[in-house]
């Protein structure tokens, strides 16, 4: 079901958000083993697993702009508070 383990089993993902339409967002870390794998990159699960090899600020940036190969955020983007930071 799932082709990634949770972090910080070797090769596990961080789930970090969840769009209106139900896409699950990932942090992936670096693959040791792969040179050009340094950074952190990004994998969607959208019914099918997408790794995007790319940082997350970059791909938010790209999908509020709607500039990725695949549609993650449907219709206009939306926040929602999560909480609240006392000082």
């Amino acid at each position: 079901m799932y082709p990634y383990p949770v972090y910080p089993t070797p090769g596990g993902c961080i789930p970090i958000a969840r769009s209106t339409s139900g896409n699950h967002v990932f942090l992936a870390p670096p693959i040791a083993t792969e040179p050009d794998e340094r950074d952190w990159s990004v994998v969607v699960d959208m019914g099918q697993w997408v790794h995007l090899p790319m940082s997350f600020t970059d791909f938010l940036w790209a999908a509020l702009r709607g500039e990725l190969d695949v549609l993650v955020i449907e219709g206009d983007p939306s926040f929602e508070s999560i909480g609240v930071v006392e000082a």
